[in-house]
């Protein structure tokens, strides 16, 4: 996507890289038993969505020269606005039928901790993003290259 956008064109190594992780993922994938096609369709378009979150984090932090706290200020509330309209529609519902809210008063440190950890993990993948590139972010993430096969092990996933 960088380099349909032409904002980055990845070295031989780095193609490389991204190649031999699609096919280790293939490979790995193959002959499974519990294929699903809905499944494969929405992994593709999480994807894709991934993709363009990560080109567009990179045109505002290298292309534009964007601090990496100013890039968080400006893609913070979208990516913030996307994910709470999806949880009202999914998560919210059962969470309100089963009480789930009261998790928050239950274990407040927690939840604090969480926010502050989540804010650093952002904040750290811009640092990233500004200073190599949105692909080496998605090289580097363990979860990944292991996320085809972790989900193909849990068919309820």
């Amino acid at each position: 996507m960088l380099y349909i956008t032409r904002i980055d064109v990845p070295s031989r190594r780095v193609t490389f890289s991204v190649v031999a992780l699609c096919v280790g993922t293939g490979i790995a994938s193959a002959g499974e038993a519990h294929f699903n096609l809905t499944g494969l369709i929405i992994m593709f378009f999480a994807e894709t969505c991934e993709a363009t979150r990560l080109v567009l984090t990179q045109k505002l932090l290298t292309n534009l020269k964007f601090p990496a706290l100013e890039g968080l200020y400006y893609m913070a509330p979208i990516c913030s606005f996307w994910m709470f309209g999806l949880a009202t529609m999914v998560e919210m519902p059962s969470a309100f039928r089963e009480g789930k809210f009261s998790l928050v008063g239950e274990h407040p440190q927690l939840f604090a901790l969480s926010f502050i950890l989540g804010f650093l993990v952002n904040g750290a993948s811009f640092l990233v993003i500004k200073r190599t590139s949105s692909v080496l972010l998605e090289l580097s993430n363990p979860e990944a290259a292991t996320e085809p096969l972790t989900s193909r092990s849990n068919p309820n996933v």
